[in-house]
């Protein structure tokens, strides 16, 4: 079954305006900034290929810290768990 003339357009156009997409967020830098915020949370070049199952748990927070990182949140709310206080952070 082929394709039709409409279709192969249809599809190209969608597949450039993914294209137009990725570029806009930057997807051609994603892994370098994941790695920059991952070196700077302790993750050394060798384990930051590592499964994350294969972290202790202390690790994990690390994960989910870089995970929200990478995001760039407007905001960030911080739990210092021994006093118990919340601190705000804004850009």
């Amino acid at each position: 079954m082929g394709m039709t003339m409409m279709t192969m357009l249809m599809f190209g156009a969608r597949l450039t305006e993914l294209y137009k997409k990725l570029q806009l967020v930057g997807s051609d830098a994603a892994e370098a900034q994941a790695s920059k915020i991952l070196a700077g949370l302790g993750f050394t070049k060798d384990i930051q290929v590592w499964e994350t199952q294969s972290f202790s748990g202390g690790w994990r927070m690390r994960i989910s810290l870089a995970r929200a990182l990478f995001v760039q949140p407007t905001f960030l709310l911080w739990m210092n768990q021994q006093t118990i206080f919340f601190e705000l952070f804004s850009g």
